[in-house]
């Protein structure tokens, strides 16, 4: 008996609702690990950065994921990676800068080093659940034994 394993199983394999929660709870828990340093860094704007860098590329992430849904299956791969590249990537990264400029005590509390130590993280956690997602589609895909052929009259 595997419950664990099944657990974990069941949720890669689940839908974009299920991998919309494991990326937001991969956001928080990495958030309560930097939300303590922050806030002996910068205090009260440290914490704000750092939320807003969060915020950015978790948003970032599941944009990039709901593209990966709307376009299933494996023959869509170049579909998916290419267009799921601009929101996960083009979301933190003009979301950083326009705060960046816009407003200055997330400036001066350092949002862009946050964006650094929040976007690969849930990068390689939306990467893979995007090619589990895949998997699943080409095994689900593949017929289950030898196909014998039909003969139609």
């Amino acid at each position: 008996m595997r419950p664990k394993g099944d657990l974990l199983l069941r949720a890669v394999h689940g839908g974009f609702l299920v991998h919309g929660l494991l990326l937001y709870g991969a956001t928080v828990a990495i958030l309560l690990l930097v939300l303590p340093v922050a806030w002996v860094i910068s205090g009260m704007e440290g914490v704000a950065a750092a939320t807003a860098g969060g915020l950015l590329c978790f948003s970032g992430g599941l944009v990039a994921m709901a593209w990966n849904a709307a376009f299933p299956g494996p023959k869509l791969l170049i579909v998916r990676t290419l267009g799921g590249m601009l929101p996960r990537m083009g979301i933190p990264l003009l979301g950083g800068v326009v705060l960046q400029i816009a407003v200055e005590p997330l400036a001066e509390a350092g949002i862009l080093l946050y964006l650094v130590v929040f976007y690969p993280a849930l990068l390689s956690i939306e990467v893979y659940l995007s090619v589990m997602s895949v998997r699943v589609a080409l095994r689900d895909s593949e017929p289950s034994g030898p196909s014998e052929p039909s003969e139609h009259v």
